[in-house]
């Protein structure tokens, strides 16, 4: 298949924001150089996000995550929400519901799938006809033509991406440094990006969401786009890859919580898979036992 894609795509307002797409033409998506998460859109446009708009057919509820299917009547695809609160029975929507979602396209097990950014309910058929109108439209009139820059563009493309570069770091040091390291760090190069400032950085999402009798599992930070991408930062410095993959990420989530387990930060509760922070009185029975042995 030959592609004719612009080498400033990055640029490329669809690449940004949630492409307007029927269900079908989300599954024959092609995926852009083996880049995790983006994908070729009529051979020219490369794409991150779809909004979908259709009737749920069925759903399931796990531990950390809600997964509806939707029918568009051009295909089904699989749309997966995290839960704000893991473990808990969180209220869902019934089958038959109509729904317009907003997510980030990606892979898991060779399927298709939309990790839900934004659900809303429909109820107006109006706005479901309006939907399919503007999608139709959309790929007739703007998806099917490549992506130009504008001169203006085109003239000062070396400043932008310097400029979308530094924007880039700043928010994403934001998310990942604490307040007491963001006071001794002047410059995002001095920054030591390691697996172990991974794991501190991931221990502390899960202090600042979970209590300490709280159970949850790992797979439940997959929803915070900074652990992701700081992981995926680790990958490409420490091994010297272009692009880590969903496994290489999932393996290094996987390794931190053997690391808290090693160090009797977390214990494993169930044969699930879900952990939780060890408490005082098991630290001073483990003591105890110690002393005996």
């Amino acid at each position: 298949m030959s592609t004719t894609v612009n080498q400033h795509y990055t640029l490329d307002p669809l690449y940004t924001i949630p492409v307007k797409l029927f269900i079908y033409t989300v599954l024959s998506l092609v995926n852009f150089e083996n880049r995790r998460g983006h994908y070729l859109l009529n051979k020219s446009r490369v794409i991150r996000e779809a909004e979908i708009c259709g009737i749920i057919i069925a759903l399931e509820q796990t531990y950390n995550m809600i997964i509806y299917t939707i029918d568009d009547t051009t295909g089904t695809i699989r749309c997966c929400q995290w839960k704000k609160h893991p473990g808990q029975n969180n209220k869902l929507y019934r089958l038959g519901t109509c729904l317009l979602i907003r997510g980030y396209l990606g892979d898991f097990m060779n399927d298709r799938q939309i990790t839900i950014q934004h659900i809303d309910i429909v109820r107006d058929p109006n706005r479901e006809i309006l939907h399919d109108l503007q999608t139709i439209y959309l790929y007739e009139n703007v998806y099917n033509k490549p992506f130009q820059l504008f001169k203006e563009i085109e003239n000062n493309i070396q400043f932008i991406q310097e400029e979308l570069n530094n924007i880039r770091k700043e928010s994403f040091w934001q998310g990942v440094v604490t307040s007491s390291q963001k006071t001794d760090i002047d410059d995002n190069d001095k920054v030591d990006i390691t697996e172990e400032l991974f794991q501190e950085h991931m221990l502390s999402f899960f202090k600042e969401t979970n209590g300490i009798n709280d159970k949850f599992s790992y797979s439940a930070a997959y929803g915070d786009n900074y652990l992701v991408e700081l992981a995926a930062q680790v990958y490409m410095k420490e091994y010297g890859h272009d692009e880590a993959t969903d496994t290489e990420i999932n393996e290094m989530f996987a390794r931190a919580f053997y690391t808290y387990k090693k160090k009797g930060i977390m214990i494993e509760r169930e044969k699930d898979g879900l952990y939780s922070f060890v408490n005082d009185n098991e630290v001073v029975l483990w003591k105890i036992i110690l002393k005996l042995d």
